[in-house]
């Protein structure tokens, strides 16, 4: 699906022209290989680069090629078997598009003018997508942070579920932090002015974004640590536990073995003490009872009960 967006700094909505205008702002999503080499061909763009923004497993990275930068992102996605997607932000002198596989729902705050910007300042724009899209991943971090919150306030109560849940956020979290911190790079790039000449208020803004952008991998970095120590205090309450349920089933076999070691003394079919006496049944119960008592008192002495 193409799209073709227009807005001037001096309009409040965005305008849908008709026909390409110069300073549009092209949205493509979920294009078809015939699509991407009509586009290729109409605004001369790399077929191959615009290929690359279609393989979900593409890291971020920027590009220049005959005057037009090609800048790679991943974005958050809700499938949490593949949680970002690559978006290609394309930056050319007539135009700025964006390319992606899947539809990304933030870039209908643009759409929509639920953000003040304008597609003849591609530059601004295109920091302005970066902004978004690290509202999207600091969201969605929020998100996690607060499920894992949930579960450590009830750690003690922690079931194989939340375990199996922390493995998931642990894989969400690494790929959050590789994507941010090869975006974090292409900033850079971007700031030392390899690729685009920048102004005075842009590489300000651009520093803004870089800084935000850090701030993410920290945040990144200091929740997949959180995780680790959950996980890491759930395996030493398991352990005990575990230590636990072993003491109390080694304390009752030690117990139960005492009668029947007993029993089994006088079962023997030779000549034995209180052989032909009536009370024996009484005295060999007694007897019994006062060593497991003695036995007793001694393991909780030795603290294994």
């Amino acid at each position: 699906m193409l799209q073709i967006y227009y807005r001037s700094p001096k309009q409040d909505q965005t305008t849908i022209p008709k026909r390409f205008q110069l300073n549009s702002w092209i949205n493509v999503s979920d294009p078809n290989q015939t699509e991407v080499k009509r586009l290729s061909k109409r605004y001369e763009l790399d077929l191959d680069l615009l290929n690359d923004a279609l393989d979900p497993f593409e890291v971020p990275r920027v590009e220049s090629e005959s005057g037009v930068i090609y800048v790679y992102a991943r974005i958050p996605n809700e499938d949490p078997h593949n949680p970002t997607i690559p978006l290609l932000i394309v930056i050319a002198k007539k135009y700025i598009l964006t390319l992606s596989k899947n539809k990304p729902d933030f870039l209908n705050y643009f759409i929509n003018d639920q953000i003040k910007y304008s597609t003849v300042n591609k530059i601004e724009l295109f920091m302005l997508i970066f902004t978004q899209i690290n509202f999207v991943y600091n969201r969605q971090l929020n998100q996690i942070r607060k499920e894992i919150r949930k579960i450590r306030i009830r750690l003690t109560k922690t079931n194989p579920k939340d375990v199996i849940r922390f493995v998931d956020f642990e894989r969400i979290l690494n790929d959050y932090l590789s994507a941010l911190v090869q975006s974090n790079v292409i900033l850079s790039n971007l700031m030392n002015k390899k690729f685009i000449k920048l102004h005075q208020e842009n590489q300000e803004l651009l520093e803004d974004l870089s800084q935000d952008s850090r701030q993410l991998i920290e945040v990144c970095q200091s929740t997949l640590k959180n995780i680790v120590n959950i996980r890491s205090a759930y395996s030493t309450i398991i352990d005990q536990n575990l230590n636990q349920i072993m003491k109390f089933l080694t304390t009752i076999t030690i117990i139960l073995a005492i009668p029947t070691l007993i029993a089994s003394l006088f079962g023997m079919n030779i000549p034995l003490p209180f052989a032909h006496s009536g009370g024996a049944f009484l005295y060999i119960l007694l007897f019994n009872i006062i060593v497991i008592i003695i036995v007793l008192v001694a393991l909780i002495r030795k603290n294994w009960i």
